[in-house]
């Protein structure tokens, strides 16, 4: 039987896990889900980036606009959801990304277990 996020997570970094209309606030979500334990390998802050890099193509070069048409012009947030919390080195690869993202005109968010985590 196959884990309940398989295909998802970082170890897939051309997948885009989740596309959600967040209708109350009127934006869209690209959610990374990550099951994964962090270590602060070399490994996985790279596979972490790609991930990332790939949601910042999705949303900037016009596909996610094709995929879902509504999203012309919406506010956009890429959002990590995290099943364990990020070892310090990982947390700190989390900011310098987050920070990236946000040059890019997105917003960022991170969530470990369901609360807020400050990226």
């Amino acid at each position: 039987m196959a884990p309940p996020h398989a295909g998802m997570g970082i170890d897939n970094p051309g997948h885009i896990d989740v596309v959600a209309f967040d209708q109350a606030a009127d934006l869209y979500r690209l959610v990374v889900v990550e099951d994964g334990p962090w270590d602060g390998s070399v490994v996985r802050l790279k596979r972490l980036q790609a991930k990332l890099n790939a949601y910042l193509g999705f949303a900037l070069d016009g596909r996610m606009s094709e995929l879902y048409p509504g999203a012309e012009g919406k506010d956009v947030v890429i959002r990590l959801e995290l099943a364990q919390a990020p070892d310090p080195r990982t947390a700190s690869t989390l900011r310098r990304l987050g920070a990236g993202v946000r040059e890019q005109g997105l917003a960022f968010e991170v969530v470990v277990a369901g609360a807020p985590f400050a990226a």
